[in-house]
């Protein structure tokens, strides 16, 4: 018999920011994200997530180490659970 832990996913949030109370939500968003993980005991170090904004939207990649112990951020922002790693290419690399 062979026990196989649970996976946790990537999860992704995406902001339209051509409306302005999601704009304001994605700025905001930065911020919670920073407040808790730094008050979060359990914390990896030197952990990242990945964003883009462009014209018309800003997307947030948040990896399993953060989005193992972010669960109510990732809730309340409505966080995507992504079935494969997501493509990371021409993101901003932010570390904590």
């Amino acid at each position: 018999m062979y026990f196989n832990a649970p996976v946790i996913p990537w999860h992704m949030i995406t902001f339209n920011t051509e409306n302005q109370t999601q704009l304001k939500l994605s700025m905001k968003f930065t911020d919670d994200l920073f407040l808790a993980y730094m008050n979060n005991q359990h914390s990896p170090t030197n952990t990242s997530y990945y964003y883009k904004h462009n014209d018309s939207e800003s997307i947030y990649y948040l990896p399993p180490e953060i989005s193992s112990i972010l669960s109510d951020i990732l809730s309340q922002y409505g966080a995507t659970v992504l079935i494969e790693e997501p493509n990371i290419i021409g993101f901003e690399k932010h570390t904590f």
